[in-house]
């Protein structure tokens, strides 16, 4: 990393496991903002981008697909955070290596591979588990592993299953206001009894501590299982092969910002969740090393299949009728990574500029299937509905080719990066007319059709490390294809509805920015003072920015602006190029060695954006959703023993206060201001955790922890959801 341009971050399987996050969205929280709609869930937020803005990426495989929307994602938790061996975060555009999507950055997630015994002949096996329980939302989770290594064949499957109950907030209110604001609390919430819907009282609303059940947020349990198989076959000493399969099931997941939705005064909806949902991987991994060709000298081949599941269940209070959207998602990708050493064979690479060149293809492929139902619970009556996307079934399609040069002169201590990518992609939608038209009947559209649409893109750094300094510059570039949830979805929310834009085009982002880092103490010291700090400052231009804004109708006049959706009135928007928008900011990272047995990190995080309509008046330009507020932490380690026997952190996370005059205040943003406190926004807020493990013996280990311990009660900034109050976690993990 100290030679690449970009800023990165990494989260080690040893970092995970010391904080035993319930999720992998809980572990994303060390390094990103993180939003929340429901328990089940978790959307990153790396500098100011969220949702398809980010690429998330697992063992090499991208998971965005094409139903990946703009608003808030929470498919995070659809890997399961005991088997990941590292998550590496790439902050700002990354499109030469990673292509569509990576406008803000990247998370790439790697799981635990099969190991190998390269020594002798013999089979060497071994078994893991780990128990935890959470007392915020009395989590129960139990995983097991087992590993088998020989010399030619690797094993590696994992299982786990966790089950999740209400979630319990905090008692304090948050910093800067003097009470939990009413819509924070679970006041009511609808239960069916005889054959009808009633409104059920969360008990008193009396802001104690010792009244705990006016802090449950009801309706906010689920459960799931995750499954990994991974086999490894090394036919010779240059070649190997990786097999690669995964499944992910939830139970329902309760929509909690929707089903604590009111409409005159009342609770709208008496049920609305998640059915189970689905991820299914497979993926064949060809790794090529030590080659002796003209090609390349290593080269990675990896095709993989993908089936997601995503069905929403809702229905309205009092209303019989309880409709189901499915999406079936069916993606084929293949992507090819080759790297070349330009040097001689004789070149002294301690001494000598090296160059290398790296080259690939990638190509994607998505379908996605679109149903929809209504059930009458009384009747059992089946009848259709309108589909969240087209019902005449979607596809999109990429291809791409990249080229990177890197040259490294040791002498200088000075790194170049370059690259470019050329990609061409196609969206095409198909609509049944009479269908679409029971909803917007001014409208004959038969499909939205992108095709072949084409974009050029690159990045060129320097990293320049002169003796225990370190100066990093990255100019770089992305783009974002408009995908089948940006063209085509109906979709209505807090009284207004999407609709599509067959206009919409590509969205491009262009990057700047400076690091500049510093070293001291002596690396050699095993007790004295040492350690890092760095500033990374960076500027994001987007040109095209894809941004929900007001329209009309469509095949109406622009003085049609609502529309009659599952029942309700709503005002029409639609996904815009809307102009340009701006994104800056800086963060500031600080990493001390106290001693041999402590260590101390403390990062910050300021971020800012701005959009404007085409309007070059700096007066127009407005707050860009999606950003979040100042936010850091700062921890404190130690450790000591044999191997590291006990270990201990105590780390303080904060985010300060989000004025209203900093959300977005367009119609469907994204910002959910309906959570916000009227005339505030969403307030300041800090928690207090500590972290301890203790190996007993070399086969059992137990860890502890305590989250937010002074049990304060706050929500993240667009969140549809308070985050955990006062939460004691034991788990107990060993071989056996």
């Amino acid at each position: 990393s100290n030679e690449v341009p970009s800023k990165i971050d990494v989260i080690t399987a040893a970092e995970i496991k010391l904080r035993n996050p319930g999720t992998t969205a809980d572990a994303l929280e060390s390094n990103v903002f993180v939003q929340r709609t429901q328990m089940g869930g978790g959307s990153p937020v790396i500098r100011g981008f969220e949702a398809n803005k980010v690429l998330i990426a697992v063992d090499g495989v991208r998971l965005n697909n094409a139903i990946y929307r703009n608003g808030h994602l929470q498919n995070a938790i659809t890997v399961d955070s005991d088997v990941i061996e590292s998550v590496e975060i790439v902050y700002g555009p990354a499109a030469v290596v990673y292509g569509s999507d990576a406008l803000g950055g990247v998370l790439n997630l790697t799981t635990k591979d099969p190991k190998m015994n390269f020594k002798d002949d013999a089979i060497l096996t071994e078994s893991n588990y780990n128990t935890r329980f959470s007392s915020a939302n009395l989590e129960k989770t139990l995983h097991l592993n087992v590993s088998t290594a020989g010399r030619r064949w690797g094993y590696f499957g994992g299982f786990t299953y966790s089950d999740f109950d209400r979630l319990r907030a905090g008692s304090r209110a948050p910093i800067g206001i003097d009470s939990i604001p009413d819509h924070w609390l679970r006041q009511q919430f609808v239960q069916r009894s005889n054959e009808t819907d009633i409104f059920v009282n969360n008990n008193p609303l009396e802001q104690t501590a010792y009244n705990l059940d006016a802090f449950t947020q009801n309706r906010t349990g689920y459960s799931q299982y995750d499954i990994l198989q991974k086999i490894r076959y090394q036919p010779s000493d240059s070649t190997y092969y990786t097999f690669n399969f995964q499944f992910s099931n939830s139970s329902d997941i309760p929509r909690y910002d929707r089903l604590t939705e009111t409409k005159g005064g009342r609770l709208k909806f008496a049920e609305w969740h998640y059915d189970p949902q689905i991820r299914l991987m497979s993926s064949l991994k060809l790794n090529l090393f030590r080659q002796e060709n003209r090609l390349f000298d290593e080269g990675i081949v990896v095709g993989a299949f993908q089936f997601i599941e995503e069905d929403r269940i809702k229905r309205k209070f009092q209303n019989l009728n309880r409709t189901r959207q499915r999406e079936d998602v069916y993606v084929g990708s293949l992507n090819i990574d080759f790297k070349k050493n330009l040097n001689s064979k004789d070149v002294d690479l301690e001494e000598d500029i090296q160059y290398k060149i790296f080259y690939g293809y990638e190509g994607t492929y998505n379908y996605v299937d679109s149903y929809a139902d209504a059930l009458n619970i009384k009747t059992r009556e089946i009848i259709p509905e309108r589909t969240r996307y087209p019902n005449g079934g979607s596809s999109m399609y990429t291809n791409a080719l990249y080229a990177a040069f890197n040259m490294k002169d040791p002498e200088s201590n000075l790194n170049l990066k370059t690259g470019l990518r050329y990609t061409i992609a196609s969206v095409l939608t198909n609509y049944d007319v009479e269908d679409l038209q029971q909803y917007i009947p001014s409208w004959d559209l038969e499909s939205i059709n992108l095709e072949n649409r084409s974009r050029l893109t690159g990045s060129i750094g320097l990293t320049y490390t002169p003796g225990t300094w370190q100066f990093k510059t990255l100019v770089s570039s992305a783009f974002r294809v408009p995908n089948v949830d940006d063209l085509a979805k109906i979709r209505e929310k807090n009284g207004f509805v999407t609709v599509p834009n067959p206009d919409l085009t590509h969205e491009y982002a262009y990057n700047g920015e400076v690091t500049i880092a510093k070293e001291f103490g002596k690396k050699q010291s095993s007790n004295g003072l040492r350690g890092k700090v760095s500033f990374t400052g960076f500027y994001t231009y987007l040109d095209n920015a894809i941004i929900r804004q007001p329209f009309f109708v469509p095949g109406g006049t622009e003085a049609d602006t609502t529309l009659i959706i599952d029942g309700d009135e709503a005002r029409v928007i639609t996904n815009m190029n809307a102009g340009r928008a701006t994104i800056y900011g800086v963060s500031a990272n600080l990493s001390l060695k106290l001693h041999s047995n402590w260590n101390f990190k403390s990062s910050y995080n300021y971020i800012r954006g701005r959009y404007t309509a085409g309007s070059s008046d700096l007066d127009s330009l407005a707050a860009l959703s999606h950003i979040p507020p100042t936010y850091g932490q700062i921890s404190l380690g130690y450790k000591a023993g044999k191997e590291d026997r006990f270990k201990s952190e105590f780390v303080v996370r904060y985010n300060l206060h989000k004025p209203l005059s900093e959300y977005d205040q367009s119609g469907g943003s994204s910002d959910n201001l309906a959570q916000a406190i009227e005339d505030y926004g969403t307030p300041a807020w800090v928690t207090y955790n500590l972290y301890t493990s203790y190996r007993l013996t070399e086969k059992f280990n137990i860890n502890v922890g305590v989250e937010n311990i002074m049990d304060m009660h706050y929500r993240t900034f667009a969140s549809g959801i308070s985050s955990p109050g006062r939460n004691f976690i034991i788990s107990l993990n060993g071989k056996f």
